[in-house]
């Protein structure tokens, strides 16, 4: 993924910190809102052909957002949508508040597909009779039959349904491969239908029983989309690893569309225009365009600023000179165009989808927060959100974050991707490799010692401490059998002990990491620890989070432990962070992978959920805001998102009245 930073730009309606947590702070119950950073990556846009004001993009990462105002503004609208890796969306043509999502359980392992009947304000499971394998690639609706539909999944051919998603069968008969990229039927045909796969297509004449090559002059490369022309029977347009390729005859032969398109180009969509323009969208360049049918393609790229990732397109169904490009990667977002591609813009307000590992808040400068992302690098806000400004390494999949001790200019990030330790001299606008003497990937970064130079990172190969602030590592695992360590935690009255989560349990080291022994006490036997905390008004008070989804509490420095999870699903999930109210005495926060926030006012006595407004159950990282008692979470898909703990109103200063940007790293 190429370095660099493009300017992205939001206009102001969607982040705004004041607001949002002002705004929770008078509901009955505190909701969680997204505040950033914007973006992220997407990899679906469709326009509703009825109200073409209306827009839907998927994310990659964040789920389903909607636009009513023709992508000037969007709001997240995921409720019951259980897996926020949206591939692919269709709109019914017939019933247009009828929705469907396709997912790929990338991260989340919960792949399927997903209906709304009410323009994705709620979505169910519509997965029935589809095999526990079942991300999807592609859909396909039934002009003429609602309830029809046809799915091509990644790894298991091709589905239907004939009951409006109520249940599935396999429609795999005469595919010579089962590994589908892209389906589309026939609008003047329904009983025809083409599916698309890496060097393969078929087509289907009987709906979908039986299938047969029709790929005579087709490349061998992948298939992304396959779109069929309204206006011209048999003409139907493929998206390809090797530029636009056509067929005239129904599929009996296929021939690269044109000139003017590379034929290394890398298409992964194509829409047709209400005006008969074609557009596609190359991945690593952006997009081209053709006013003659295919014959002579022009770019048509003026705007857009990435340095690459351009995934879906999609046209306005009314007015032939209003687009939509979806974007994947450097930080991801959706672009418009109101003349023919003549010019792009950002159109991403309120799209909140990065996935955030890790957040950290400057100790010193209070509104000042850092964000961690998947691949996406470090996101830095001086004013709590309202503004975001990206840094100079997009390609960093970043896990955990630290504030330099003693120099809030000073950041630290453990980077699973391109693995090492990186760090920042300039509050988080530059970044450098920092790992000289570390070795693999790195989950977490911690300071300790009372010298104020003391850094501790674990990852895969264990701990590493270095005592210069990161110029130089050494191992300090002796004691930790393999298979990596997953959190840290430093007493903050004696920094010479210090615990490490880690797969085979909780480990004890008493000497500043030159040796560990294993702690049990209590914890249960091989359950990996992956959360710690101690509690900052008692130093002899410790919190382990475990894989198993259960909390356990110590109360004499981490000797004996007791289990402190009444309230909590009993479904393995991870617990990915702790925090503790040092206003409230006994109130804690968790953070999982897969359920959301969790709040107990007792200790851990019992535990109740706490994910109201929240946009997907991975929570990565959750961190308490003593200063203005609120809680930050770093989520996959919905960025950082904030809640406010406090009382009425006047919690942050007034938003500006002045448009909302994301600005480049300088």
């Amino acid at each position: 993924m190429p370095n660099g930073g493009p300017c992205l730009e939001l206009l102001g309606r969607g982040i705004l910190l004041s607001a949002l947590l002002s705004g929770a702070a008078a509901d009955a119950v505190p909701s969680w809102h997204p505040i950033g950073p914007p973006g992220g990556p997407l990899d679906a846009v469709v326009v509703d052909p009825v109200h073409p004001a209306t827009v839907y993009a998927g994310g990659e990462l964040g789920g389903v957002f909607k636009s009513t105002d023709g992508g000037e503004s969007w709001v997240p609208s995921n409720a019951g949508l259980t897996d926020p890796t949206v591939n692919v969306l269709a709109v019914d043509p017939r019933a247009p508040s009828t929705l469907w999502a396709g997912t790929s359980g990338n991260f989340t392992g919960r792949a399927g597909i997903f209906k709304s009947t009410d323009g994705a304000a709620h979505w169910a499971d519509s997965s029935n009779g589809l095999p526990a394998d079942r991300a999807v690639r592609g859909i396909a609706i039934d002009p003429a039959d609602s309830s029809r539909i046809l799915v091509a999944l990644a790894r298991q051919g091709v589905y239907e349904s004939t009951n409006g998603g109520a249940s599935w069968v396999a429609r795999s008969v005469g595919l010579t491969t089962l590994f589908m990229q892209a389906i589309v039927i026939d609008p003047h045909d329904p009983s025809i239908a083409f599916a698309g796969s890496a060097g393969h297509v078929f087509k289907t004449t009987d709906g979908a029983a039986s299938w047969s090559p029709a790929e005579a002059g087709f490349p061998n490369t992948s298939v992304e989309q396959l779109v069929i022309d309204p206006g011209q029977g048999g003409r139907v347009w493929a998206a390809t690893g090797s530029g636009v390729y056509s067929t005239t005859n129904g599929g009996a032969s296929w021939a690269p569309a044109g000139t003017g398109i590379p034929p290394s180009a890398d298409i992964f969509g194509i829409a047709i225009a209400a005006d008969g323009r074609l557009y596609a969208t190359d991945y690593d360049s952006g997009v081209y365009a053709s006013a003659d049918g295919g014959a002579h393609w022009t770019a048509a790229s003026t705007g857009l600023t990435l340095p690459s990732g351009y995934w879906a397109i999609a046209a306005d169904p009314v007015d032939p000179a209003r687009l939509y490009v979806a974007a994947d990667a450097n930080g991801g977002g959706l672009f418009r165009t109101t003349d023919q591609a003549a010019h792009w813009s950002p159109s991403g307000d309120g799209i909140a989808g990065q996935w955030v590992n890790a957040v950290v808040q400057d100790p010193v400068r209070g509104s000042t927060l850092y964000a961690g992302t998947f691949g996406f690098g470090v996101y830095r806000t001086t004013d709590g959100g309202i503004s975001w400004a990206a840094s100079n390494r997009r390609d960093l999949a970043v896990k955990g974050l630290l504030v330099g001790p003693g120099d809030p200019s000073l950041v630290f990030a453990a980077v699973q991707g391109p693995a090492g330790i990186f760090r920042s001299t300039d509050g988080g606008a530059t970044w450098e490799d920092s790992s000289a003497g570390a070795g693999g990937y790195f989950r977490l970064i911690v300071a300790g010692g009372s010298s104020g130079t003391t850094l501790y990172a674990g990852g895969d190969g264990g701990v590493f401490v270095s005592v210069d602030l990161g110029a130089h590592w050494s191992p300090s695992s002796n004691g930790i059998p393999g298979g990596g360590v997953i959190a840290l935690a430093v007493d903050p009255t004696d920094g010479s002990l210090l615990y490490a989560g880690a797969n085979g349990g909780l480990f004890r080291s008493v000497n500043a990491g030159h040796s560990w022994t294993p702690v049990s006490g209590g914890l249960p036997a091989g359950v990996a620890v992956t959360a710690l905390a101690f509690d900052p008004t008692d130093h002899l008070r410790l919190y382990a989070g475990l894989t198993s989804g259960a909390v356990f509490e110590s109360i004499d420095g981490g000797t004996h432990w007791t289990s402190r999870s009444a309230g909590l699903p009993a479904d393995g999930f991870d617990v990915s962070a702790i925090a503790i109210d040092p206003a409230v005495p006994g109130r804690l926060f968790i953070s999982t992978l897969g359920e959301g926030v969790f709040r107990s006012d007792d200790g851990g006595g019992h535990w109740s959920p706490f994910s109201a407004g929240l946009t997907s159950p991975e929570a990565n990282a959750i961190v308490m805001d003593g200063r203005r008692h609120a809680l930050y979470a770093g989520v996959a898909g919905g960025g950082v998102e904030a809640l406010s703990l406090a009382g009425p109103r006047a919690v942050l200063p007034a938003a500006p009245s002045v448009p909302v940007r994301v600005h480049p790293p300088r």
